[in-house]
């Protein structure tokens, strides 16, 4: 199920819904292109009224890193992908259905009876 998530980018929050669970990563304003700053993992996430300093694996090193808000032009957030979620599901349900189809005929593609299914 871990596939069934992505990274988003999201406008910066208003104080009352900042939280450190949905964060990923922040996105730096640097004139015409955005640079991405996105952790493997986020250990913590700490808001303040200028800043946020996020502490996680970064490129495969444990960082604390500290950005200006004025800095900054948006989040990163994880979401679920419905569309990733949906494909998994559809397989499941067609592994299932083919299972049962198997078991219930008793019969392999070639018409032979599958040994020990009556």
């Amino acid at each position: 199920m871990a596939g069934c998530f992505s990274t988003f980018q999201a406008p910066l929050p208003e104080p009352a819904e900042r939280s450190s669970s949905d964060i990923r990563g922040v996105i730096r304003d640097d004139g015409a292109d955005g640079e991405r700053v996105e952790f493997d993992t986020v250990d913590q996430v700490q808001w303040s009224d200028s800043e946020v300093v996020v502490t996680g694996i970064l490129e495969d090193e444990s960082v604390t890193r500290s950005y200006p808000l004025s800095s900054l032009s948006g989040v990163l957030v994880r979401e679920v992908d419905p569309a990733k979620t949906s494909v998994i599901i559809a397989g499941f349900f067609l592994g299932v259905a083919a299972t049962v189809a198997l078991l219930v005929t008793g019969q392999a593609r070639d018409g032979r009876p599958l040994p020990g299914v009556r």
